[in-house]
């Protein structure tokens, strides 16, 4: 396993959502808590950052969808890599399928999960360097979650600790198990376990220029947050996205995104 150092992790979580109405969603992720990491590349995409990992909103093209191997609304499971090369070799030295390739977005990596989904990482050196490239300072509230159907659950525990991602301690709770890096800000993979005898993740388009890897891997977007639930719902309620409670062992929200996805807020 990567040597985290420092406390960085490995791998920061960092989903890849597709979207038709990017400019709305970045601005929904700035309600929750976000904050853009760096400059918008023309109005193409936006990376932005919370506490704890990281979520890249994609422009979605109607011409350029095949290319993209997305659709509106879609979010992939991606991780950031300081060196593509580097992690797929590593990650082959592991027993796994992997590969590396350059993009017209940069350098990514590749390995393929348990399901014969294809799991990437973009090659970003500059987040390992200087992890405070924001545009303004972030605040120790929001906990990115990437959401992921699993039918085999030990499968997935025994593949994302190739990436650094552990079960977080006295978190699992009936079907929901959660895995983080210790110690480090990378975000979370929520697994929920599923009946299914075929995951989601894996019924994706084929592989392609998108993920050379497999069929993408998809995921759901999710939060924690340590912020206080009805602030929270006041926040988004007032600009124009009402959130609901939800009843539970512990305060949650429900609230759709511009996308029109559902999503979940747990108070952390």
């Amino acid at each position: 396993m990567t040597d985290h150092g420092d406390g960085i992790p490995a791998h920061p979580l960092c989903p890849h959502r597709f979207s038709a109405r990017p400019e709305a969603m970045v601005d929904f992720l700035q309600t929750l808590g976000m904050r853009p990491r760096f400059a918008q590349h023309g109005d193409s995409f936006g990376v932005l950052a919370a506490a704890a990992g990281l979520i890249a909103v994609h422009a979605l093209d109607p011409d350029d969808a095949a290319v993209a191997g997305a659709s509106h609304g879609e979010t992939q499971l991606v991780f950031l890599a300081e060196d593509a090369r580097h992690t797929a070799g590593r990650l082959q030295e592991d027993g796994l399928r992997s590969m590396w390739w350059d993009a017209r977005r940069g350098r990514h990596a590749g390995v393929t999960g348990p399901h014969g989904e294809g799991v990437w990482f973009t090659e970003d050196a500059g987040h390992y360097r200087q992890r405070e490239l924001l545009e303004s300072p972030l605040t120790p509230r929001l906990t990115v979650v990437a959401v992921r159907s699993s039918h085999a659950l030990q499968a997935d525990v025994s593949f994302f600790a190739h990436l650094g991602y552990a079960p977080a301690p006295g978190a699992a709770a009936g079907d929901w198990l959660p895995l983080a890096v210790p110690n480090a800000p990378s975000g979370m993979i929520g697994l929920h376990a599923s009946d299914d005898e075929q995951p989601v993740s894996a019924l994706a388009s084929p592989s392609g220029e998108s993920n050379p890897a497999g069929h993408t891997a998809l995921v759901d977007l999710g939060f924690l947050t340590t912020e206080e639930i009805p602030e929270l719902a006041a926040r988004l309620t007032a600009a124009g996205h009402p959130a609901e409670r939800v009843e539970g062992p512990g305060p949650a929200l429900t609230v759709r995104d511009p996308d029109g996805r559902s999503l979940m807020i747990y108070e952390a």
